[in-house]
């Protein structure tokens, strides 16, 4: 019977260095990507928020519209100026909004350094 060698193996030896730099290189591509990701995510926000933004100076432009020409017909504005507080309220989220997904962007321009 032909003799058995045994081989001990130091498990807690370091890893070789090219294999930490692959590893390395693969954690930073990694968090590239999903800066990208995030990035592509935060932008279609952005366009969301901003079309929204359009939209809410649209309604308060019409809005006070209405009551410019309720006012000129004599007619009670008491409802329309209601509305009109409303929409403006909704304008000042909506721009808080597009506010906090800028920033959140720049963020990621930084990139994790900054």
């Amino acid at each position: 019977m032909p003799a058995t060698v045994s081989v001990e193996t130091d498990k807690s030896a370091p890893p070789k260095p090219a294999s930490r730099v692959k590893k390395a290189r693969r954690k930073a591509d990694a968090h590239r990507w999903i800066r990208e990701a995030c990035g592509i995510l935060v932008l279609e926000q952005l366009e969301q928020a901003e079309r929204h933004l359009l939209e809410a100076h649209v309604r308060v432009d019409q809005q006070r519209k209405i009551v410019a020409w309720l006012a000129r017909e004599h007619r009670d504005t008491t409802p329309a100026r209601d509305l009109l507080a409303r929409f403006g309220e909704l304008l000042k989220v909506h721009e808080q909004d597009a506010k906090r997904v800028s920033s959140v962007l720049v963020q990621l321009d930084r990139g994790p350094s900054h």
